[in-house]
């Protein structure tokens, strides 16, 4: 009998162990690369849930103008701003208040505060579209429909798109 293995027989061996060993790096590195991309997409989700929240909330406390800031025409609840909407925000006082896309970022502007402008989004969050439909019709509800686009700004995929319609929550526009 002969003890210990051939030369032939470990080269064997090292094939396949190499083989497998190849099999699995390749297998976790696309397990690692889809949990990228999967953290990467919840992150644009929860990024792009809380904006479209966070404005939702602000645009339902908006008050109709009667002539108590120099904000957006008298009668009107709400009115386009250049890439975005403004409105007057009550919170116990009357002020201007703007959501806009400057630059790939969802600017949040309100007229008094410091600072009056605050990024909605986080820097690594390109936001592609921000868009504004207004329907403020005399004696029914005004509504507004938001639609925002955003991607990762470091990351290549896909483009996500929320939209919603908001009402205002305290109504100071007659129903006939």
């Amino acid at each position: 009998m002969r003890k210990g293995f051939s030369l032939i027989e470990m080269l064997v061996v090292s094939a396949v162990l190499a083989a497998v060993s190849v099999g699995a790096i390749a297998s976790f590195s696309s397990i690692i690369k889809a949990q990228r991309y999967a953290l990467r997409a919840q992150h644009l989700l929860d990024q792009g849930g809380y904006s479209i929240d966070y404005i939702g909330n602000a645009l339902r406390m908006a008050k109709r103008e009667t002539g108590v800031a120099d904000c957006i025409n008298y009668g009107k609840n709400y009115e386009y701003h250049p890439k975005g909407i403004k409105f007057i925000s009550f919170d116990g006082t009357f002020k201007c208040r703007k959501f806009y896309l400057s630059s790939g970022v969802l600017i949040d502007y309100e007229e008094g505060r410091t600072p009056e402008e605050i990024p909605l989004t986080s820097s690594d969050v390109e936001i592609t579209d921000f868009g504004v439909i207004i329907e403020d019709n005399v004696g029914i509800q005004p509504l507004v429909y938001l639609i925002l686009k955003m991607k990762p700004s470091d990351f290549d995929s896909p483009l996500l798109e929320f939209s919603t319609v908001i009402s205002q929550r305290d109504l100071n526009v007659p129903l006939e």
